[in-house]
């Protein structure tokens, strides 16, 4: 946000039983959001709250009171941010919740970032976040799907909620995408050599959703083959 980098935005945080984030009481009037764990990982603790009437409701019928949801995430440690859509493009490929597009880059000697690898994890059943989604490999130069795995690695060409064909989709904001995080990690955190960028590709603009230190290799390898074959070789020899 310092840096003016296209970004989910947060309309309250709290941490340690506290609200840190804003100053005054958080009482939503958004029709529906998204709260995120500060601290589990995989996805955990992830919600989206509906608004009906003067409460807000999530998936599993848990009603509370507008004015009662500070206390209640006080007691979570978490972000509560907008609830993001798809673009209309990666929507048709998902059940609805958010695509992840995560991109890796890493840092030269004189500090400019570097693509490395990618891959987008698409939603499908009943998760509500990428999660264990549909894992697809993507051409550098186009941006287009080239090939879609479940996590144990069965190959699958249509999406299992829509009937969709995953494979030979183009992916929206792909240059810019990568463009994106590029900047970003030059500019904001310099100081990793490498991080996997989490995408969300809206109908708008590609928004940062998070940046994460350990990126699973294990994906993009099942996906593209060795990291070795990248820049990734050449720029971790850097720092080893």
């Amino acid at each position: 946000a310092r840096n003016g980098f296209s970004h989910v935005a947060t309309f309250a945080a709290f941490d340690r039983g506290k609200q840190i984030y804003p100053e005054s009481a958080f009482v939503p009037d958004t029709p529906i959001f998204w709260t995120k764990s500060l601290r589990l990982k995989g996805g955990e603790g992830g919600a989206k709250w509906i608004k009906d009437g003067k409460a807000y409701q999530n998936v599993t019928g848990r009603r509370v009171l507008a004015t009662q949801l500070a206390e209640e995430f006080r007691k979570q440690d978490c972000l509560v941010q907008p609830f993001i859509e798809n673009h209309p493009d990666i929507a048709r490929i998902t059940n609805g919740a958010l695509a992840s597009l995560r991109i890796v880059s890493g840092r030269d000697e004189h500090g400019k970032a570097e693509f490395v690898t990618a891959l987008i994890a698409l939603p499908h059943g009943a998760r509500q976040t990428s999660v264990a989604g549909i894992l697809c490999s993507i051409d550098y130069k186009s941006g287009q799907i080239r090939r879609a795995v479940f996590p144990g690695g069965e190959a699958v060409a249509n999406h299992p909620d829509t009937g969709a064909p995953i494979v030979g989709v183009v992916l929206p904001y792909w240059h810019e995408s990568i463009d994106l995080v590029l900047r970003a990690h030059a500019v904001a955190f310099s100081r990793f050599a490498f991080l996997g960028w989490d995408i969300a590709l809206t109908k708008e603009e590609p928004l940062l959703l998070e940046t994460n230190s350990g990126w699973g290799a294990t994906f993009h390898q099942m996906l593209d083959g060795p990291l070795g074959h990248t820049s990734f070789s050449r720029l971790v020899s850097h720092y080893v």
